[in-house]
């Protein structure tokens, strides 16, 4: 009697899987075009070239495109600290939001006050608070700059080229690390600005809540 031919075996976990049978896997956000890549390439660089990896950015989904590092212990300190001066609290948001890169902020205190439609007297009040606080540093008129322990503003600054080398196009990226060892270093920096700095800094407590117009009275009547 002449052999059969024995049945296919069932193909293990290793083996291919019979065309048409594959399983299709939706691909990783990260392997799209221009985003993260953890694959490794190898350059070759021609001699006596330097080449350095610098991460691609990660701010081209924010609104303008601009994005700011904030520590979120600051942010939480400063709804608990200023729930009582709301239109201080909006001036410190403006702030934070009108950083350039490093940190500076452009802005005078009568032009604060018209972006926001608030007075004058106030903006001044506030910004003498957050400099006795050591959150803001007024480095010249209308010159301030944020503590970077507080919020930052990340991004590349330019850079000055040696003799005879072209400007990249792009500059120095932002090292908060690096920021704050040249903000210590630099003799005009108030001391409460230094101290925010530190690891773990003492936040003060808010104040107590003011009672409210007609609050002593009720409270008086409840007791008696």
């Amino acid at each position: 009697m002449a052999a059969q031919p024995l049945p296919n075996p069932t193909p293990d976990r290793g083996s291919a899987a019979p065309p048409g049978r594959r399983r299709r896997v939706a691909p990783s956000p990260y392997d799209a075009p221009g985003a993260l890549n953890t694959g490794h390439e190898t350059i070759e660089l021609p001699p006596g070239a330097t080449a350095f990896v610098d991460m691609p950015p990660a701010s081209g989904e924010f609104i303008g495109g601009l994005f700011s590092m904030d520590s979120l212990a600051f942010l939480r300190w400063s709804c608990r600290y200023f729930r009582h001066d709301l239109v201080g609290l909006l001036i410190l948001v403006y702030l934070i939001g009108s950083q350039e890169v490093g940190g500076t902020i452009k802005l005078t205190q009568q032009q604060l006050a018209d972006e926001l439609e608030v007075s004058r007297q106030h903006v001044n009040r506030f910004m003498v608070k957050l400099g006795q606080l050591g959150v803001v540093w007024r480095q010249q008129r209308g010159v301030y700059r944020l503590n970077p322990a507080a919020a930052l503003r990340g991004g590349t600054v330019p850079v000055e080229p040696p003799p005879g080398f072209r400007t990249p196009r792009k500059g120095l990226r932002v090292d908060q690390r690096a920021l704050m060892e040249q903000l210590r270093e630099m003799a005009d920096v108030p001391d409460a600005f230094i101290q925010l700095m530190l690891p773990e800094p003492d936040l003060p407590e808010p104040e107590a809540a003011r009672p409210r117009p007609g609050q002593r009275k009720t409270e008086r009547a409840e007791e008696g």
